[in-house]
């Protein structure tokens, strides 16, 4: 059915954020740009030539190729030099204490990280070009189905988008007016430390707005099919009716390939991103440890190894990590609890029907939505839902204390 859609359907080169009619436009543009200028969206749009045309509005982009490997070759050189300074102005007494080790592991953490993001997004280039254009017909659909108006669904997606984007720009302010550089060294870190957690913390980021966009299309389908099975012609609802009626088994039908097409989507979203948020979660989990122990250790231990305004820029990061382990969360849990709604709208439905015979493909359908739920998890090793949360949690607390009682024991014995 979509692929069809995809086919007939004459769209605009476009992209939605591009039509004035559309609220919200300036903010969606300004995500796209940020992500493509982060390597994050190694894709082009077609630009608008005043026809409709066929084609979807992304297209390959060898710019975006060449520009990734770019960010690539800039990070690798930039952690060069960061390693050579670090074997240069520190004794191997300094780096081989408790310290200097994490210290040097999360540097390297964050460079692995970045270049192997950037790199899944240009080998996958041509999967990331075939998600956004199925996205995008997805979202024309929804807008077809003009059933039912759902009251402020625009401005509800616009809020829950500039949300997301307010929250990661306002903690990134923060951590950048609480950095201090003294020396061209330092701004040398700074520089290279937040060039790979900018591509990181914007992949979260971006997962989140994909996660949103999916939701809103599932709102759109909840709300059609709940008008649908209220309408009183609907209750009393025959197989001979089903079959003959264009307008019932037109809706239906619309609202049914709506769903299962998003459901592949949101498959293929899922299986993309799952490498890429392997590493992510697993620099994120390690810096919360880093910055958590530098916190924490004055309070144990009784040195401090930092002063209070770099004690405060710590606070600021471990604020910036959470909270964007909160959102990618939250959007995942969201976009669950909406296909769930589906389930139990169809279903309440079709238990109030007053025929026994009735079209197979309610029942088909009603069995697909009984045994198949979306999910979002990282090769299934862990799910990106609310328990991420309570396992990084519960983990960085066990870490932390063997990190501390260690420590204690060193100064103990020194």
């Amino acid at each position: 059915m979509l692929r069809t859609y995809l086919n007939q359907a004459s769209f605009p080169l476009k992209m939605p954020f591009n039509n004035p009619l559309t609220s919200g436009a300036a903010v969606l543009k300004c995500v796209y740009y940020v992500c493509k200028a982060c390597g994050l969206a190694p894709i082009a749009i077609r630009s608008n030539d005043g026809r409709k045309l066929r084609f979807p509005p992304f297209e390959h982009s060898k710019a975006g190729l060449l520009y990734n490997a770019v960010l690539i070759l800039i990070i690798l050189s930039m952690s060069a030099a960061i390693i050579q300074c670090t074997f240069v102005y520190r004794t191997k007494a300094e780096i081989l204490k408790f310290d200097g080790v994490i210290d040097v592991t999360h540097n390297t953490m964050a460079s692995v990280t970045a270049i192997f993001v950037l790199t899944v997004f240009c080998i996958q280039q041509r999967k990331i070009l075939e998600l956004a254009n199925r996205m995008r017909v997805l979202g024309e659909m929804s807008q077809s189905l003009c059933d039912v108006e759902i009251c402020g669904g625009r401005k509800r997606l616009l809020r829950d988008v500039m949300m997301i984007c307010l929250t990661t720009c306002c903690t990134w302010l923060s951590i950048f007016f609480t950095t201090q550089v003294e020396s061209y060294k330092g701004l040398l870190y700074f520089s290279y430390i937040y060039l790979c957690n900018l591509i990181i913390t914007l992949t979260l980021m971006q997962y989140s707005i994909v996660l949103r966009l999916m939701q809103q299309i599932l709102r759109v389908v909840n709300a059609n099919f709940h008008h649908f099975s209220t309408e009183p012609s609907q209750r009393k609802l025959k197989v001979q009716i089903i079959e003959t009626s264009c307008q019932g088994i037109g809706r239906f039908t619309r609202l049914r390939e709506l769903y299962l097409s998003l459901s592949e989507v949101a498959e293929g979203f899922e299986e993309f991103y799952s490498q890429p948020m392997l590493l992510c979660i697993a620099y994120i989990f390690l810096t919360l440890i880093f910055y958590a122990h530098l916190i924490t250790k004055p309070m144990v231990v009784g040195t401090r190894s930092v002063t209070n305004p770099q004690l405060c820029h710590c606070v600021f990061r471990i604020m910036h990590y959470v909270i964007s382990l909160i959102t990618l969360a939250k959007s995942v849990s969201t976009v669950i609890t909406e296909s769930k709604k589906t389930s139990k709208i169809f279903n309440k439905w079709l238990g109030t029907l007053d025929s026994l015979q009735l079209d197979p493909k309610l029942y088909l359908f009603s069995n697909y939505l009984l045994h198949h739920s979306l999910q979002f998890s990282v090769f299934q090793l862990f799910s990106l839902d609310g328990s991420l949360l309570m396992s990084i949690t519960a983990s960085i607390t066990t870490y932390l204390v063997i990190f501390l009682q260690f420590q204690n024991h060193q100064t103990t014995d020194s």
